[in-house]
């Protein structure tokens, strides 16, 4: 069975694979409009493993205690809300550049035709993330991604739903 810190690391490893970066855009105007470099705001998120919030899963199925339970979430928090840190530079050619988390990433984005939905696909990967565009003005984009997968975090061989939801407001720069 694995160590309480190995569960919580392999939650946010899980999360963090899963909704690589994000990159922005709204409804109302041209493709024009996401071009651009955007710093991003804290981010928010909501993460649930089946139907148990985070701070759940860790008393009902890792065994913390209340008090316990609510340090990993806030250290898991701390950790989700680091990698979400950063800037994307959104080019008018389809590609994107961005560093959040510290870690550098380039790949190429669409934009729907109703100008709700961005897809960004890294490169050097065949899955792609759909960003959610809630809202756009000349200077803010507010987006949101959704992902559900299927992981293994406590090491009983049986694979856990986790859900994840990040909502986050970028800037242009």
């Amino acid at each position: 069975m694995r160590t309480r810190f190995q569960i919580i690391k392999s939650l946010a490893f899980v999360v963090l694979a899963t909704m690589l970066f994000t990159g922005c855009k709204k409804d109302s105007t041209t493709t024009d409009s996401i071009v651009g470099t955007w710093t991003a705001g804290t981010p928010t998120f909501t993460a649930t493993v089946g139907d148990l919030t985070i701070a759940q899963y860790f008393t009902d199925v890792a065994g913390l205690s209340a008090a316990q339970a609510q340090q990993y979430t806030a250290l898991f928090n701390l950790m989700m809300q680091q990698q979400f840190t950063g800037t994307i530079q959104i080019n008018a050619d389809g590609t994107y550049s961005a560093t959040l988390g510290g870690s550098p990433e380039t790949g190429t984005w669409v934009l729907s035709a109703d100008k709700k939905t961005l897809t960004i696909t890294p490169d050097g990967s065949s899955d792609p993330v759909t960003v959610n565009i809630v809202e756009m003005t000349s200077n803010q984009m507010k987006a949101e991604i959704s992902q559900t997968i299927q992981q293994d975090l406590n090491g009983d061989n049986v694979d856990e739903t986790v859900a994840i939801v990040v909502e986050m407001t970028f800037t242009r720069s």
